[in-house]
């Protein structure tokens, strides 16, 4: 709803998302994302909503607690959080960090792990960029990246 333009239903879809996983008890971690809900999950989830909302203190905060229950920092939604952390930079218009920490997100990422979501985030962070620095060179050189055939980086 965030990525739509419908602050008040995402606001919301937010509050009611946090009342029900905090009375769920699913915080637990299993290890194994697949049959749980997790909170590291959640909080992916929190990121990504209130990254749309340009929300971008409160994102960075959740983005900050997300990552450190990912002991291992690599995987899909690790990318995704360093992701929403270059589109916060992106809107609060430091273009540069924004685009190098998504270009260095990106380059991280194993090409296994490149899936189509990571991809198309990578690119929104120069699409969220105003149309008159989407073509410098830090903005450039990240669209040179996300263009480079799997295995050339």
């Amino acid at each position: 709803m965030a990525k739509l333009g419908h602050a008040e239903g995402a606001e919301a879809a937010l509050r009611q998302a946090t009342e029900i996983f905090e009375r769920s008890h699913a915080r637990a971690d299993t290890g194994n994302d697949a049959f749980a809900f997790p909170e590291r999950r959640f909080l992916l989830y929190m990121s990504g909503t209130l990254t749309a909302l340009r929300r971008t203190a409160e994102a960075r905060r959740v983005q900050e607690s997300a990552l450190a229950l990912y002991p291992e920092k690599t995987g899909i939604d690790p990318a995704l959080l360093h992701f929403e952390a270059a589109l916060c930079l992106a809107h609060e218009h430091s273009t540069e960090e924004a685009c190098q920490l998504a270009a260095a997100t990106f380059l991280r990422t194993d090409p296994a792990h490149r899936t189509p979501i990571v991809e198309e985030r990578a690119r929104e962070v120069v699409e969220v960029l105003p149309p008159r620095v989407r073509g410098s060179r830090v903005a450039r050189e990240l669209r040179e990246i996300l263009a480079l055939p799997p295995g050339q980086m």
